[in-house]
């Protein structure tokens, strides 16, 4: 493609395409565009002479990559970099091996080495696991103050369905009652 940076014995002439008065003598010219390999080459201009080189084709160094996440507001990064919620659309990146991160509250994250080859167009679809389940509480009679953590959090019948994995302390209270309190284990997609 044009714009590519040329060197001329290292030094920047311009971009292609590039018509430039030279002194004569031997160059060795280097062709730069970002995301394509460089081409190195030597050419020889006499005194007074007009000299037309062939055209140069740059071989890319960049593949696709899209990436869809589920849940649709799981944030992706790609090597570290913020790039996109729920989905990354089909994106020009270089070729090589790239890390990318799937990461949502109330899922467990997800991260994969991949690698993209020259002109290569991946898809890589990311399902995230639940780190949630519900949680039910009920008291008889109802009404009662539920408390998770000693900070209250509603009334019976409580219902949570996307309370975090882990083991809470739940307290049900209730005037004129005596108050219930019991270590409660919340696992991925239990109730």
């Amino acid at each position: 493609p044009q714009g590519a940076t040329v060197l001329l014995n290292g030094q920047n002439a311009g971009v292609t395409p590039l018509n430039k008065e030279l002194v004569a003598g031997d160059y060795d010219l280097r062709l730069d565009l970002h995301l394509y390999s460089p081409i190195e080459s030597r050419f020889t201009i006499a005194e007074s002479e007009t000299k037309e080189l062939p055209a140069f084709t740059l071989k890319p160094r960049f593949g696709y990559l899209t990436v869809l996440a589920e849940p649709g507001s799981a944030e992706i990064t790609l090597d570290n970099k913020p790039v996109g919620v729920g989905q990354y659309p089909k994106t020009q990146i270089v070729s090589g091996v790239h890390t990318v991160s799937v990461a949502d509250k109330l899922y467990h994250p997800g991260t994969e080495k991949i690698t993209i080859a020259d002109g290569e167009s991946k898809v890589l679809n990311v399902k995230l696991k639940p780190a949630f389940g519900t949680l039910n509480i009920l008291s008889e009679p109802a009404g009662a103050q539920v408390y998770i953590d000693n900070r209250l959090v509603g009334t019976t019948p409580y219902t949570n369905e996307k309370c975090a994995s882990a083991t809470y302390l739940v307290r049900v209270s209730l005037p004129q009652y005596t108050e219930a309190t019991a270590s409660v284990t919340v696992s991925d997609g239990k109730a």
